[in-house]
Parts: C-alpha cells; sequence; structure tokens
C-alpha cells in the first residue's frame, strides 16, 4: 500500500528538512558511512564521491531514498524501522521479480543490486533505477489535459501494461515457486476474515453478507500468472509528453501468483464512467474522454486472451480485501493513540460499495 513518491526526481519529500539540514532520520535509515563503504566495494572507488541521499517516501511497510554518487543515481528501497515480519525476504523477493521482468514487455524499474546484509544500512535493500515519470493522477501533464484522444489512450495504456504483466510466462522465467495459485479463490475469504478478527475492534456493516457472496460465487478455474497485488494509478509512472507511455509499474511488494484478474478488478474499482459520481478514491476528477471500464474489459480480453467472465466478483473481492487492510492500518494507529477516523470511515465506504455490488446481483 505504500506510495510511489520517489521513483521519479521530481518529487521531493514534503517533510523533509531545508536544504543543507541534516536529516537525522535519513542518516538512520540509509547510514552514509555504510552505504558509502558498500557502493564503493560494489561499483568502484568513487562511487561515494559527494555522497547524497534524500528521502522520497514514507511508506507504512518500505521506505524510499533517493542516491546519487560518483557513478550514478539510483532509487534504494528498504523496510520501515519498524519492519513487518520477514520484511528483509520481501526485498530480496521484489528484487528477485524485477530481475526475472528484465527483457520482457513489462514496465518495470531496472534493478540494479541487492544487499541482503542487515548491517550495511541497518536492513537489506536493494537499488533500482530512477524512472523519469510521473503518475496518472491529478493534476495530469499538461500533454493530456486538453486533448481528448490522449485522454482516452490513458486508460488504455494502463491496461496495456497490466495485461503485459498478466501475459509474462512466469514460470519460463523461473518463477514457480513464486505464490500459491492452487486454491486461490478458496483461501481468499477464510485468509482476510481470519485477519479481520485478529483486529475485533468494531463491528463492519455488511461484511459478512460480502463473505458469504464471495464464498457463493468464487470462479470454478482461473488460469495463474504474476499479480501485482496493487495495481492502481499510484503505483504507475507514465511519460509527461504523448503519445501515452507507461514507463514503470512499481511498489511489487505483494506481488504473487494468483489470479490475475483480481488486478484488473482492483484498478477498475477506483476507475469510474465519465459522468458517474463515486465515493471511492478517484485520482482524475475531470472524467471527460477517458474510457469506459466496458472498454477497458474488452481491451484486457483482447490483450490477453483472458475471459474476463462477470468482473463484480473481482471489484468486490478487491474492495474487500482493501478494506480489511485498511482496517488493520487503523487498528494499528488506534494502538498507538493517532486519529484514524479518516481511515476508519473510507472502510466503511469500500464495503457499503461492495454491499451495493453485492445486492445488484
Amino acid at each position: 500500500m505504500a506510495g510511489t513518491r520517489g521513483v521519479h526526481p521530481e518529487a521531493p519529500d514534503p517533510q523533509a528538512p531545508p536544504p543543507g539540514v541534516p536529516d537525522p532520520e535519513v542518516a538512520a535509515l540509509a547510514d552514509p558511512v555504510g552505504l558509502g563503504a558498500w557502493l564503493e566495494e560494489r561499483f568502484g572507488t568513487s562511487a561515494a564521491c559527494d555522497l547524497r541521499i534524500v528521502r522520497r517516501s514514507r511508506g507504512s511497510s518500505n521506505e524510499m531514498f533517493e542516491v546519487s554518487g560518483g557513478v550514478g543515481r539510483w532509487i534504494l528501497r528498504r523496510p520501515t524501522k519498524v519492519a513487518l515480519a520477514r520484511a528483509g525476504a520481501g526485498i530480496a523477493r521484489e528484487f528477485r521479480l524485477l530481475g526475472a521482468l528484465e527483457g520482457t514487455p513489462v514496465p518495470h524499474p531496472r534493478p540494479v543490486a541487492l544487499c541482503e546484509d542487515p548491517s550495511v544500512i541497518g536492513a537489506p535493500f536493494y537499488l533500482m533505477e530512477v524512472v523519469d515519470g510521473v503518475e496518472p493522477v491529478d493534476p495530469l501533464p499538461e500533454a493530456l489535459v486538453a486533448d481528448p484522444t490522449a485522454r482516452h489512450a490513458l486508460g488504455i495504456a494502463l491496461v496495456d501494461a497490466l495485461a503485459e504483466l498478466a501475459s509474462f510466462d512466469w514460470r519460463g522465467r523461473g518463477l514457480a515457486d513464486f505464490g500459491r495459485p492452487e486454491g486461490f479463490h478458496e483461501r481468499q475469504v477464510p485468509r482476510w476474515h481470519a485477519q479481520l478478527e485478529s483486529y475485533a475492534e468494531r463491528a463492519l456493516a455488511g461484511v459478512d453478507d460480502v463473505e458469504r457472496w464471495l464464498s457463493a460465487n468464487r470462479p470454478d478455474s482461473f488460469e495463474p500468472g504474476v499479480m501485482h497485488g496493487d495495481y492502481h494509478q499510484g503505483n504507475l509512472l507514465i511519460g509527461r509528453d504523448l503519445p501515452v507511455r507507461v514507463l514503470a509499474i512499481v511498489d511489487w511488494e505483494n506481488a504473487t501468483i494468483g489470479d490475475p484478474l483480481l488486478d484488473l478488478g482492483y484498478f477498475l474499482s477506483s476507475w469510474p464512467d465519465p459522468g458517474e459520481t463515486t465515493r471511492l478514491a478517484g485520482r482524475i476528477k475531470d472524467r471527460t474522454a477517458m474510457a469506459t471500464r466496458a472498454e477497458l474489459v474488452a481491451r484486457y480480453e483482447a490483450r490477453t486472451g483472458r475471459r474476463v467472465g462477470d468482473i463484480d466478483y473481482y471489484v468486490v473481492l478487491s474492495l474487500y480485501r482493501l478494506a480489511v487492510m485498511l482496517e488493520g492500518v487503523a487498528a494499528r494507529g488506534r494502538a498507538l493513540g493517532r486519529d484514524t477516523g479518516g481511515t476508519a470511515a473510507y472502510v466503511d465506504i469500500l464495503l457499503d460499495e461492495a454491499c451495493r455490488l453485492v445486492a445488484g446481483h
């Protein structure tokens, strides 16, 4: 669920100290002495010359920093200071996947180097290339704002990138052990229900109805593929100029082998049709000339050869999963005495929208 600010260079951390003022948090998470020595060993003696480290994102599970030195400029990705269990293994897993994607049409940041030794900066980390792109969210690049053809092409490009991922030969690229596709849909409701029960803090209206409907309507079969697991506009980078191009899909921490149609359902859950009103987090307010969901489903089917069927199952499942995850974020925040009312309210909106779709069936 982490944001992608920092994969591209024009997005400084708004909480960073003023220029010239040392950031003690950066030094604590990306130790310049340890990192400098590692860079010198990995890339040569000039790699750490004039080493500069700038924080680019404060994700809930991973952090990113822009690192520049004598021979290069990279994005460093590492777990947060208070890391989740097996966070180091997750970093190595992301790096492995990015390496498997090299040389394929799937847009992604190029992986550069992995360090699994936590003594270097305090946690395992990897370096990847800096992608000079922007998130396809408001405000859109000027080239897209007034061009109806380009605005329509945006949604097509975002779904085409997802179609490339769904078509990726994961077995041929050495990822046969990257996930457990067998029983994928059978595990979904029990897994997320158990996670929700572990919070056990408040009753969520409609969640039982959603769980029952999902259990009764899960697909009989599916074609396994790589799932990004968090495919939304904030995890995509496009070019600033036309034609519209997706430069990279980023933030791969939730990737696994499962049903790729869940990525499509999640993406469409926050892609309203032109003129449609939604309470979900639409990231582009003006929908004029944007591709419709029906067009995007048809495009995905044509590009992948997969039959989508009832997309509402995948949309409902994605809303349910996100609601459970965000309820966990709210529960952890409440335990720390933070105001999590906004997050809790959005959980209610997600479940209400899921209930609306269920009622329509």
